[in-house]
């Protein structure tokens, strides 16, 4: 599947900064209608590292194991069924998950002499993880040096519009500088299906008045006058009925039906003369 839009997350700050531009963009594209899927390539995801002290460890008596299992007991989200109450049926789910760093921290841990908390015998810290891949961008404007960048693409709903969302996404990107993601974040379109789509219907429209003219000039030197102005209305006719017919039935403006037009476009003047 081709992405309608893809764009380039950047600035001068931290991965961590522009990984959080980018989700905060991605959340407000895709409540944007006809789009069906928004996908980032170079963000960082955030986790929690867990750094044992080992003589803590021999001290206390306790293994990797045991706080491997400790922290998995505790940290529990599952479906428990479901429940009847004044005839509507509940679904019901055990949520336990952890919640922050601090319950992290906090997890018990079992002893030979009783408990104690995670956090007494390792450090417990939120940190960047940004994977196997390492994202930066080169821009001019910047000197030398090169930025971290976060990738976004967008995808559309099957038969959706591709002109309209787009237009939207880009009243988003413009307004949203200062409020949905910081000043010192620029957001780069690096492709615009849209503008392909916009070019195929100048396409479209330069055949249907291209050849409209050829139609009417033709049959008013070798025929008549009136022959001209009937066949002059067909052109027009014929794509506002198509336009009609394509909005009642879902049909949206893309490639495959501008290239559709440009053939019935030709076709159409062929026989009007």
């Amino acid at each position: 599947e081709i992405p309608i839009l893809q764009l380039s997350v950047t600035g001068s700050s931290n991965l961590s900064t522009v990984s959080q531009a980018a989700d905060d963009l991605k959340n407000a594209v895709e409540s944007v209608s006809g789009i069906d899927s928004v996908s980032l390539r170079g963000e960082t995801e955030t986790i929690v590292q867990i750094v044992v002290n080992p003589a803590e460890l021999e001290a206390y008596g306790v293994t990797v194991s045991s706080i491997s299992q400790a922290i998995q007991s505790v940290n529990v989200g599952m479906p428990a069924g479901s429940a009847d109450l004044d005839g509507q049926t509940f679904n019901v789910r055990i949520d336990e998950a952890f919640k922050s760093v601090e319950d992290v921290k906090n997890v018990l841990i079992k002893t030979g002499a009783g408990s104690l908390r995670l956090s007494d015998i390792a450090d417990v810290n939120l940190i960047d993880d940004e994977g196997d891949t390492i994202s930066r961008t080169y821009r001019k404007e910047e000197g030398p040096k090169t930025s971290p960048v976060v990738y976004m693409s967008v995808y559309r709903d099957n038969g959706a519009d591709t002109i309209g969302p787009v237009n939207e996404i880009l009243n988003i990107i413009e307004e949203g500088r200062g409020s949905l993601y910081p000043d010192d974040i620029q957001v780069i379109i690096t492709s615009n299906f849209a503008e392909d789509v916009e070019d195929s219907l100048g396409t479209v429209m330069d055949s249907a008045i291209s050849g409209l003219l050829v139609v009417v000039l033709v049959l008013f030197l070798f025929i008549d006058l009136r022959e001209a102005l009937i066949v002059s209305l067909i052109i027009p006719l014929s794509m506002l009925v198509s336009c009609t017919v394509m909005a009642q039935v879902g049909i949206t403006l893309n490639s495959v039906s501008l290239m559709g037009f440009v053939i019935a476009l030709g076709l159409l003047v062929d026989n009007a003369i």
